[in-house]
């Protein structure tokens, strides 16, 4: 739950901290991450019932809207479904998608909201840690695909240079609040985060359709 909504309330203060500490407290914190694997989830399932694309994009924007409410519209959640539903509009009516203009998009509309959540600690991270991902981390990572061949090394590569690049753009305030950082982070996100992908998917399916597949998901 934690995973897929960002609600933390039933974990103790210890995991919290262990979270913290390993610097993983991302994914506790819905993000763009888990707006990605969620679409993820739902374009297999959609793909699976054959519904045309066009048909499946309106319903995947219809979704994100309904799961900014469901999260109680924080900051990084809208964040990551406003960029994801201007992808989907400038795809249905074909229009090439600007990644820097939807990151700023989805700043305005915050701020409008309430200017005073530029101080917030969950903006600050979500966007300059997406920042430095396109700043440094896109480049790096195109650069590296053409010389990297192997689609696994790639996707190694591809983790470790993205959670590397946001890192950097965030250690100033990590350090500036919490007085630590960790240098864990490498390690860490390149377990967690294909782990994590699976857990998100199957835990949306369980949200949606409730099986008694709780202990194989434990």
């Amino acid at each position: 739950i934690a995973m897929i909504l960002g609600d933390t309330e039933d974990l103790s203060e210890e995991l919290k901290t262990d979270f913290l500490d390993s610097n993983l407290y991302h994914i506790l914190s819905v993000s763009g991450g888990q707006v990605s694997n969620i679409i993820i989830g739902i374009t297999i399932l959609f793909r699976l019932l054959k519904i045309h694309k066009k048909i499946m994009d309106v319903l995947c924007i219809v979704i994100l809207i309904e799961f900014m409410f469901l999260t109680g519209l924080t900051p990084s959640i809208i964040r990551a479904c406003i960029m994801c539903i201007i992808s989907l509009i400038s795809g249905l009516i074909i229009r090439r998608y600007d990644i820097a203009n939807s990151l700023g998009i989805s700043l305005l509309i915050i701020l409008m909201n309430n200017p005073f959540v530029i101080n917030s600690l969950s903006v600050l991270l979500s966007y300059f840690g997406f920042l430095g991902i396109i700043v440094l981390g896109s480049f790096t990572i195109k650069e590296v695909n053409k010389v990297i061949k192997n689609n696994i090394l790639r996707y190694i590569l591809n983790i470790v240079i993205s959670s590397v690049a946001a890192q950097i753009f965030i250690f100033p305030i990590i350090f500036y609040v919490f007085g630590t950082i960790s240098l864990t982070f490498i390690f860490s996100n390149l377990l967690i985060i294909p782990l994590s992908t699976v857990i998100t998917i199957i835990g949306l399916f369980i949200l949606i359709c409730p099986l008694p597949i709780f202990g194989v998901v434990e």
